[in-house]
């Protein structure tokens, strides 16, 4: 495994060792040990961890966002995200994309510069979609999962929100995204 990967998978795993205390003891065994409150600190604080809702190599789709432009694009642009080592990379309907994740507490993300290819559009309207949607998530604060779908919104109450795998249904292939 590597280090990147093991950055995403820490808060996850600190949140079983603290959950895998708490459980009832088994026939034979000693008291079970008081949980560390560090671990502790970090479930509450980190629940739901991104890890755990933006899990890597799963592929989300774009389906609504807040803005016009960027939701009637968004149906025939494909655009998609997927969490790779602490980055989120996608397909923004014309170009690759890359952005650095960091956790927060609760729902709190933050993301850093977008890097995309350089691949000019196809239409103007397609273009000023792909912006936007760039824009609105390198701008996001905050996740939300509910039975909808996932939920990224800006501190300005802009929201794009995603559906469970790629567009057309090609969860799992290997990513556009790779190489950005």
């Amino acid at each position: 495994m590597n280090t990147p990967r093991a950055l995403l998978l820490a808060p996850l795993l600190a949140a079983l060792a603290a959950c895998g205390a708490s459980e009832t003891p088994l026939p034979g065994d000693a008291e079970p040990p008081a949980p560390a409150a560090p671990a502790a600190d970090a479930m509450a604080t980190a629940a739901p961890a991104v890890a755990q809702v933006l899990e890597a190599g799963k592929s989300w789709s774009l389906i609504e966002a807040s803005d016009d432009t960027l939701k009637s694009a968004a149906a025939e642009a494909g655009i998609f995200i997927e969490v790779q080592d602490a980055r989120i990379v996608g397909y923004g309907g014309c170009n690759r994309f890359s952005v650095p994740l960091q956790r927060g507490e609760g729902g709190s993300i933050k993301l850093e510069a977008v890097v995309a290819s350089k691949r000019a559009c196809a239409s103007d309207a397609l273009n000023a979609a792909e912006q936007t949607f760039l824009q609105t998530l390198s701008a996001a604060q905050s996740f939300e999962l509910r039975d909808e779908g996932l939920f990224l919104r800006t501190a300005d109450g802009a929201e794009l929100k995603f559906s469970a795998g790629r567009p057309g249904g090609a969860e799992g292939e290997a990513s556009q995204a790779e190489g950005t």
